[in-house]
C-alpha cells in the first residue's frame, strides 16, 4: 500500500492587513449604507446616550475615549452645514432680480443641525426624520396658513396651534418624528407674506432642499469619527 504523505499545516493568528488608503476609504463609505458593521461610538453626551439607537450605546457608562476628536467633528460638521446654506441664501439674494423672493434658510435648520450633528444616534436625527419630518410638517404649515390666510390677527393663535400639533400627529402616524419639525411648521404660518407669497414652493425649497444638504453634509463628515445615519429608512 502506497502511503500518502502528510502535509503539515501551521495554524497561528491571521496577520494583520495593512492599513492602506483604499482600504480606510472602504471603511468610511462603508458606513453610508446605514448598516451597524462598526463598533459604535457612544454618544458624548450621557443623557443624549439615553436616545440612542443601539441598545449597547444607551447602557455604556464609559467615558468616550476619542471624545475631544468627536467634539471637533461635530463642530465642524454643523459649521460647514449652515455655512453652505446660509451662503445659498445671502448669495442668491445678491444675484436675484429686485423683489424676487427665494428662501434657502430657515430658523428651524439651527435645531436640525443640532440633532443630524451632535446626536447622530439619535432616531429623530436619521435620514427618514429629518428630511420626511421637515417636509410633512412644511406641508401642513403651509396648508394651515393658506386656509387662516384671511382670517385676519384674532385667529393667529388659532393657526398657530394647528400647525404644530397636526404636523406633531402627522409625524407620529408615519414615525417620522424629527422636534424642529414643529418650529418649521410654526415658521409656515408666522412668516406671513414672505412665505405666503411663495406658497408649497415653501416645502420644496428651503424645506426639502435644506433637510436634504444637512443630512449628506453629515453623511460625508459625521462618519469620519461616528457612523452616520444608523439606518435609512427602517430601524434595525
Amino acid at each position: 500500500m502506497t502511503s500518502v504523505p502528510s502535509i503539515s499545516v501551521a495554524i497561528g493568528p491571521p496577520k494583520a492587513v495593512p492599513s492602506t488608503a483604499g482600504s480606510v476609504l472602504g471603511a468610511y463609505v462603508w458606513r453610508w449604507r446605514g448598516v451597524e458593521m462598526l463598533p459604535a461610538t457612544p454618544e458624548i453626551n450621557p443623557a443624549i446616550r439615553q436616545l440612542a439607537v443601539d441598545a449597547a450605546v444607551r447602557t455604556a457608562d464609559h467615558v468616550v475615549q476619542k471624545k475631544a476628536r468627536v467634539l471637533v467633528w461635530s463642530f465642524v460638521s454643523s459649521f460647514c452645514g449652515i455655512a453652505i446654506l446660509a451662503s445659498i441664501q445671502f448669495s442668491a439674494h445678491a444675484h436675484l432680480a429686485q423683489g424676487t423672493k427665494m428662501s434657502s434658510f430657515i430658523a428651524s435648520f439651527g435645531a436640525s443641525s443640532i440633532l443630524a450633528f451632535g446626536s447622530v444616534q439619535a432616531p429623530f436625527a436619521q435620514p427618514r426624520n429629518v428630511i420626511l419630518g421637515n417636509t410633512f410638517s412644511a406641508v401642513v404649515g403651509v396648508t394651515v396658513a393658506q386656509v387662516f390666510q384671511h382670517a385676519g390677527d384674532e385667529y393667529k393663535w388659532l393657526s398657530c396651534a394647528l400647525a404644530v400639533s397636526i404636523s406633531l400627529v402627522l409625524m407620529q402616524v408615519t414615525d417620522t418624528v424629527h422636534p424642529p419639525g414643529g418650529a418649521t411648521a410654526l415658521i409656515a404660518v408666522i412668516s406671513g407674506p414672505d412665505i405666503e407669497d411663495i406658497g408649497y414652493m415653501y416645502v420644496v425649497v428651503p424645506v426639502f432642499m435644506g433637510s436634504c444638504i444637512l443630512v449628506a453634509v453629515s453623511v460625508l463628515i459625521n462618519n469620519i469619527e461616528r457612523q452616520y445615519p444608523r439606518y435609512w429608512l427602517y430601524k434595525p
